[in-house]
């Protein structure tokens, strides 16, 4: 941006007003993930990252900001072409996959010890639905408390203990609890941290970040474990409704692109890195140039970097020649693709 301005004083700070009146002949243009993956990379908590609204959020919108960077590029210069990607689905991303949704081992000490922690918290979901009626608790609610029991045993695959805003807050039913006499006083102020809370199924997800808080100690307290007996954060675990938030923008993102590029076809390409990707995840492996790579992060074949969603080298290698080929057949042009082979993968 310094750059535009000491080049371009009298333009506006923006690389792509630079872009547009650089009288180039040709441009590729691609946002990758920003809209979307750090408000996914931090559990889809809103203050830590905002999810780019998909539209109907006046300049705000993706739509809008998308239409008008591109609009701005083509209307500077007639004779201006380009290539523009689409945005790849980032759960398959070894970001995204590396953490199971179970991983936590407990020998049979420690199991039966957490046990007898929440053996409070279970009991009082038991008289929550023993009384529903006199709780005014509704079928449905009753159900859900039914799976809302925290339990661990003694093996490798125990589920994480997470907050999820999107269940009922038990709170006032503790109170009412309380009220009656059937918990004390010290009892409701423990149950205070589990009013919302569950163990994890296999539709949520947890970036790669949740690795290395999971089975992490609160203020050095061995009491207090990330996970088992502490409530792992929101910013450590996307729910369903924050994975189905995400692929909806997604999908209406690529739409806009998909929009976009077909308003300009006579000026525009796209390269289609969503099917390139997926394609490679549905084969597990592909080979270029007499190079295999695969779609995570394991070296030597795998395409991504250590984070688990940046590419490596190679893999920014196999992203380029989606972009070229894309070029190539909608501009009837020849340039060559990339060669893999010239591209180091992660190293073991």
């Amino acid at each position: 941006a310094l750059y535009d301005k000491l080049q371009y004083p009298g333009c506006a700070n923006t690389i792509i007003v630079y872009a547009a009146t650089a009288c180039g002949s040709f441009f590729l243009f691609y946002l990758v993930l920003d809209d979307f993956f750090l408000y996914a990379a931090f559990g889809g908590d809103p203050t830590k990252a905002p999810l780019t609204p998909a539209s109907g959020a006046g300049a705000a919108g993706f739509d809008v900001q998308y239409g008008a960077a591109i609009g701005a590029l083509l209307g500077s210069n007639t004779d201006l072409k380009g290539v523009v990607g689409n945005f790849p689905n980032i759960f398959k991303m070894p970001h995204f996959t590396s953490v199971p949704y179970n991983p936590i081992p407990l020998d049979a000490a420690t199991a039966t010890a957490v046990g007898s922690g929440f053996a409070g918290y279970n009991a009082a979901l038991d008289g929550l639905v023993a009384n529903a009626a006199a709780f005014g608790i509704s079928d449905a609610l009753k159900t859900e408390i039914g799976t809302r029991h925290v339990n661990f045993a003694a093996v490798a695959n125990n589920k994480v203990l997470i907050l999820d805003e999107t269940l009922t807050d038990l709170g006032p039913y503790f109170d009412g609890l309380k009220n009656v006499g059937a918990i004390t006083a010290e009892q409701r102020t423990a149950l205070a941290p589990y009013q919302m809370v569950r163990q994890t199924t296999s539709s949520d997800i947890f970036p790669l970040s949740a690795g290395s808080v999971l089975g992490t100690t609160v203020g050095g307290n061995p009491l207090l474990v990330n996970g088992v007996s502490v409530p792992l954060a929101d910013q450590y675990v996307l729910i369903p409704s924050e994975i189905q938030a995400i692929e909806a923008a997604r999908i209406s993102y690529n739409a806009t692109v998909q929009t976009v590029v077909t308003a300009n076809s006579a000026r525009l390409a796209l390269a289609d890195i969503d099917s390139a990707l997926e394609g490679l995840i549905a084969a597990r492996a592909g080979v270029y140039n007499n190079v295999t790579i695969t779609p995570n992060i394991n070296p030597p074949t795998g395409i991504y970097s250590e984070d688990g969603v940046h590419p490596n080298s190679r893999g920014y290698a196999f992203l380029s020649r989606v972009f070229i080929s894309a070029i190539n057949t909608k501009f009837t042009a020849t340039i060559p693709l990339t060669d893999l082979s010239k591209y180091k993968a992660t190293a073991l």
